[in-house]
């Protein structure tokens, strides 16, 4: 199976088709070309996805990835299911595909694997705790993709896109969570705050507000799994970006300093003399 790794930016899903699932389920194998989303408002079942099994009730999510066998079995005639055929992002379709297949002979129309980048997986199954806001986004979303009325696939887009960080947002806060990924997840969101602002004047409290944890905690965390403070880091960033642009430009030194987001040059020079062994002015001319 193919896979991606993607930063939670880059998620932009593309809704193919949604409906209400029949009251039999599929008790035979099946692969999918694209994802399949379910959500239980109402019901009980019982699932098997690449051989991981779980019991369905209210509430239930299920995820089936691409190219991935399934069996699901319904055992309440009652149930009201929804589900929805989307990719994760978009992609141009000149060919049809079958949605239901297990073979899936055209090779090439089979979806990526979706990880997140700091190391999220997508579960196969969750308990929504908010099964009243999930049922509520599940029937808008299936409303509207039935109405296709003007930019529909803009707000079933928005719809989805809410699912999915209701689904993330649960797997992170519920304490049966693995707590590494857990840290895993903090670093990467202070380092991805520091790279893409580290040219502002940054202070620990704004950074570790981005990641929603205090600063002593965020700080904490971070020096135990990568070994510096996040300041030492941030100041390590901005010299090594300081010092690309002494080794290829003619800028002055108190322009290289600002522009990498010390506002002082003189602790700037002092900084780079640590970070280098020499001072700005002597690194150029070496």
């Amino acid at each position: 199976m193919r896979k991606i790794n993607i930063d939670s930016n880059e998620i932009n899903p593309f809704i193919r088709r949604a409906g209400l699932q029949g009251s039999t389920g599929w008790p035979y194998t099946r692969k999918l070309y694209d994802y399949e989303m379910l959500y239980f408002i109402k019901g009980k079942g019982k699932i098997e996805i690449a051989s991981e099994k779980s019991m369905l009730s209210s509430g239930s999510v299920l995820l089936i990835p691409p190219n991935t066998p399934s069996k699901l079995f319904i055992t309440d005639k009652n149930s009201n299911i929804i589900w929805v055929h989307f990719d994760f992002f978009y992609v141009s379709e000149e060919e049809e595909i079958d949605y239901y297949d297990m073979y899936l002979k055209q090779q090439h129309l089979i979806r990526p694997k979706v990880f997140l980048n700091n190391g999220f997986t997508f579960p196969y199954h969750i308990v929504i705790n908010d099964s009243e806001k999930m049922s509520s986004n599940f029937q808008e979303l299936l409303n509207c993709y039935q109405q296709h009325s003007l930019f529909w696939q803009l707000r079933c887009k928005s719809i989805l896109l809410e699912i999915i960080y209701s689904i993330i947002n649960q797997v992170y806060t519920e304490e049966s969570y693995p707590d590494v990924l857990s840290k895993e997840r903090i670093v990467y969101d202070i380092r991805q705050y520091i790279y893409q602002y580290y040219q502002h004047k940054l202070t620990l409290g704004e950074i570790a507000n981005y990641a929603g944890i205090s600063n002593n905690y965020a700080n904490r965390i971070f020096k135990e799994m990568t070994g510096e403070t996040i300041i030492q880091h941030l100041n390590n960033y901005r010299l090594k970006k300081a010092v690309r642009i002494i080794e290829n430009s003619n800028l002055t030194i108190e322009h290289i300093a600002e522009s990498v987001g010390f506002a002082n040059t003189y602790y700037f020079s002092r900084m780079m003399k640590k970070y280098t062994g020499k001072s700005p002015r002597q690194y150029r001319t070496k």
